[in-house]
């Protein structure tokens, strides 16, 4: 099974080589690998997470168990509110466009893997950052399909 670190860097490269997704979000270095954003970071921001892993139930034979997963993958996008306390719905709104094309036209590259297909892909609303009363936040989930190559 391919290391999740493997997996994870390939999506965050994936991400972080996009030139429009990092003009998006401004300078370098706002996309990261991770749950946890640094709390100096600035916004707009990106985040790249793998939550969990799902093995495949496909089976080759009755005893050999194909080397497929989906890697759930969980992207936040990160705004600050506008001076009136909203969120900013246009910079979210293109920010999340951004990333749903990306995963409708390309894949990631993961080392000792191939990437099939996109097997699933979500988006929540934005909601208010509790923790942060000045950014509000949209979640993306979605997994490729990986078949790892050893």
């Amino acid at each position: 099974m391919i290391p999740l670190n493997d997996v994870l860097t390939g999506y965050w490269t994936w991400l972080n080589d996009d030139t429009i997704l990092r003009s998006i979000c401004g300078s370098t270095g706002r996309i990261i690998k991770g749950q946890k954003r640094p709390d100096e970071l600035p916004n707009p921001g990106v985040t790249v997470h793998l939550p969990n892993r799902i093995n495949s139930s496909d089976f080759a034979g009755s005893t050999t168990m194909l080397k497929t997963s989906i890697e759930p993958t969980l992207i936040g996008l990160f705004a600050d509110l506008n001076d009136n306390q909203s969120v900013n719905y246009p910079l979210l709104s293109t920010m999340c466009a951004r990333v749903h094309t990306l995963a409708s036209t390309s894949r990631p590259s993961i080392t000792g893997g191939t990437v099939h297909r996109l097997g699933a892909y979500a988006e929540s609303g934005p909601v208010y950052d509790e923790n942060d009363p000045d950014e509000a936040y949209m979640v993306i989930s979605l997994g490729f399909h990986i078949r790892d190559n050893a």
